[in-house]
């Protein structure tokens, strides 16, 4: 049906996906982009509930910067979001 991957992320920005995908209710608005990955050089104990506990070696994915003026990303590590 597409001859390229840009063709139909074209086509899936301007029709419903459940066209294909029965329970995908929604149009492609933005371009998947791979969250960055960061590796922990120092450990770091959380103080919080909301905080997350890092281990030298230890990989984060960072989900967002939105906290960044005040020092603090939110990412994920294993099973946790913080």
């Amino acid at each position: 049906m597409f001859a390229t991957v840009v063709e139909l992320v074209n086509y899936y920005r301007d029709h419903n996906l459940r066209e294909s995908f029965e329970t995908l209710n929604t149009c492609l608005n933005e371009a998947f982009i791979p969250k960055p990955v960061y590796i922990a050089i120092h450990n770091f104990e959380a103080t919080e509930a909301n905080l997350l506990s890092l281990e030298v070696g230890q990989r984060v994915y960072v989900i967002n910067r939105a906290g960044e003026s005040r020092g603090w990303w939110k990412g994920r590590s294993g099973s946790r979001v913080s």
